[in-house]
């Protein structure tokens, strides 16, 4: 199954602005009397990606980039608390939050780096740890 997401913008449901309109199955644009959201608003502006089946994926960023609300609104869990706009398919479909939620799920991880390597040892690490446990 091949998940991807385009165009993915959130903000606070709370804000007084608003994603940008978009044609998607994601878009909360209808509302009126609200700004439009500028990068520096959004929790999210303009993400797009896609997860090939068979392969792993690494969602990478520093503090506070939205990577765990990213994964939220992927997987239709906390995403409530957005106001969202953008489209979300699967094998190339539109698909709708709620079936989001029923195929989806994933596992946060503790922070397990190691303090005294670089972000590359401890990657390499890793890919020798998960080789030799195949």
């Amino acid at each position: 199954m091949e998940l991807s997401w385009h165009n993915i913008t959130a903000l606070p449901k709370n804000s007084k602005k608003r994603a940008p309109p978009l044609n998607g199955s994601l878009s909360d644009s209808d509302e009126y009397g609200f700004d439009t959201c500028t990068p520096e608003d959004c929790i999210l502006y303009d993400i797009s990606g896609i997860a090939y089946p068979g392969e792993v994926l690494a969602v990478m960023g520093a503090s506070g980039a939205g990577k765990t609300s990213l994964l939220n609104i992927l997987t239709d869990r906390g995403a409530k608390a957005y106001d969202i706009s953008g489209t979300i398919r699967i094998n190339g479909c539109d698909v709708e939050p709620d079936v989001l939620r029923k195929i989806s799920a994933y596992a946060q991880q503790k922070d397990v780096m190691i303090g005294a390597m670089t972000v590359k040892e401890h990657l390499m690490f890793m890919v020798t740890f998960v080789s030799n446990n195949n």
